[in-house]
């Protein structure tokens, strides 16, 4: 699936036929709550960017990072397609430093680390740190992450809500979660 609209027909088959993708939302439709400032680390097409913007409502703001072009394009059509317009959208990776760094891409799958016939390209990257001090982001309430590392210093002094993974159970479409910091 790559352009969809929450909640529509062919959204709900596509997650009837995706565990993982489904667990994801399942879970962020149960801790994300109307008016919550959340950053989403690692958006790639906007399944869980499109969750927390429906949940978060306009009273919330979410900052959603993806830096790989295809993805990204497409975020962005699914954000505007699904009428959000409380999500600002940034075309980096989120890392412990700030400069560039080599990213792989490969079908569907994409990160640094890299793999056999995947395709080499350099992003921008930035830290939490540095973008909340930029965009003079206020309070943070989640950081939702798909990625490897980075985020786990500027959470220690924050306070906001981080889950870094959770593991998906076909019959229910979760069984677990781990809570990082609060």
């Amino acid at each position: 699936m790559q352009f969809f609209v929450y909640n529509s027909p062919a959204f709900k088959t596509f997650l009837k036929d995706h565990p993982h993708e489904r667990g994801e939302v399942k879970f962020l439709e149960l801790i994300v709550e109307e008016g919550m400032n959340v950053i989403d680390i690692g958006a790639n097409i906007g399944i869980t960017a499109v969750t927390i913007g429906k949940k978060i409502g306009k009273g919330g703001k979410l900052y959603s990072f993806e830096p790989v072009p295809e993805y990204f394009d497409i975020l962005e059509k699914n954000l505007s397609s699904n009428g959000l317009e409380n999500v600002k959208v940034c075309r980096v990776a989120v890392t412990d430093q700030v400069g560039r760094v080599d990213f792989y891409q490969k079908e569907l799958s994409s990160g640094i680390i890299f793999e056999e016939g995947a395709k080499r390209f350099e992003v921008s990257t930035t830290t939490i740190d540095r973008f909340s001090s930029d965009d003079k982001v206020g309070r943070i309430d989640m950081v939702n992450q798909d990625i490897l590392r980075g985020p786990s210093q500027f959470l220690k002094t924050t306070g906001a809500i981080h889950w870094r993974s959770c593991q998906v159970s076909s019959k229910t479409g979760i069984s677990s979660a781990k809570r990082l910091s609060e």
